[in-house]
């Protein structure tokens, strides 16, 4: 398994550029945001569609716009901190789709670059986003997890307790469970190099302005230009046979995490380390995804303990479901320093 090295990411807390607008605010704004209102595809009224508008100068409610974004949308709460645990997560935030600088993420989607930053106690995404689109946007950055219970286990466990003050354990995610899929795989029984290269390579070929490709876009491909243009080698045939997959729904599905883990075991090219790193990117964490990265980087920091899977859940126990998680941020935690 390919894997990122760690790489400096201090991201300073950003200043506040304009005071919070609360709910009826939001309301009122986007209510009188150019042509909007009339779309029911774009956001509803009080998801935070900021356009500037009228003379500057006021004071109170119009008078907060003049330093606002030209089109911003609202994502929900959050800090520098959560755009920057998120981005630290794992190598997502280095491959094609993503980019990142010091105080923010950016994803490509659809044919567009969407930057978001925190402000003001929130979270923004600096454009104006349909709701189909902001729905993507959280879900990429996973903010509709909520980590509560597992920061208060981390709170009192004096290896984890920095987890809990740098708001980490949300993962980064392709705007697609097909692309995290498809991502999985090109990290299978290769360097991070390499996995760097195959992404490019689609997100370049069949991408739309170097977005990841979606499923019906690679369906159309041959195995042969997967192989050669997408530098796919071997699992070209497995990519392949993914577009014929219904992943999305995996995304929402309440079965049981093991019920969920058979059907990963059993897609193309997946075997214990892909489908345990995929059920991560479904946000269940009762697996420990071992591989030839995690594995000896475990020994290194703790010379003396197994990295098997016994010994893990019996190590990570009091973690219960987020016991693979406990255990990816243990070996992860030089990434956030």
């Amino acid at each position: 398994h390919a894997n990122p090295s760690n790489e400096d990411f201090g991201m300073p807390e950003i200043g506040v550029r304009a005071p919070g607008l609360d709910s009826d605010q939001r309301i009122e704004l986007s209510r009188r945001a150019s042509g909007l209102e009339n779309h029911e595809n774009e956001i509803a009224f009080g998801e935070g569609l900021h356009q500037p508008h009228r003379k500057p100068g006021g004071t109170g409610f119009q008078g907060r716009l003049r330093s606002m974004p030209r089109a911003s949308t609202c994502l929900g709460p959050g800090s520098a901190r959560d755009v920057r645990a998120v981005v630290l997560s794992h190598g997502w935030s280095q491959l094609s789709p993503f980019d990142h600088q010091a105080d923010s993420i950016s994803i490509r989607l659809r044919g567009r670059a969407v930057t978001v930053r925190a402000r003001s106690g929130e979270l923004w995404a600096e454009a104006p986003l349909s709701r189909r689109d902001r729905t993507a946007i959280r879900e990429c950055l996973s903010l509709d997890l909520d980590l509560a219970p597992f920061w208060r286990l981390c709170s009192s466990d004096p290896e984890l307790s920095w987890a809990s003050r740098a708001r980490a354990g949300r993962v980064l995610r392709a705007p697609t469970a097909f692309a995290d899929a498809a991502m999985v795989l090109a990290t299978t029984n290769c360097s991070w190099s390499l996995t760097k290269r195959i992404v490019s390579a689609l997100c370049e070929h069949w991408g739309e302005d170097g977005a990841f490709p979606d499923q019906a876009a690679l369906a159309d491909v041959s195995e042969a230009d997967l192989r050669d243009y997408g530098r796919l080698g071997y699992r070209a045939p497995f990519l392949k046979r993914l577009t014929q997959r219904d992943l999305e729904s995996l995304r929402r599905d309440d079965r049981p995490t093991e019920e969920i883990h058979g059907d990963l075991l059993a897609l193309p090219g997946f075997g214990p380390y892909a489908a345990e790193g995929m059920l991560r990117l479904l946000h269940r964490f009762e697996h420990f995804a071992l591989d030839s990265w995690v594995v000896p980087r475990y020994g290194e920091l703790f010379p003396r303990r197994k990295c098997t899977e016994q010994a893990l859940s019996r190590r990570f126990a009091r973690y219960g479901r987020w016991r693979g998680l406990a255990f990816w941020l243990t070996v992860t935690a030089d990434w956030y320093r």
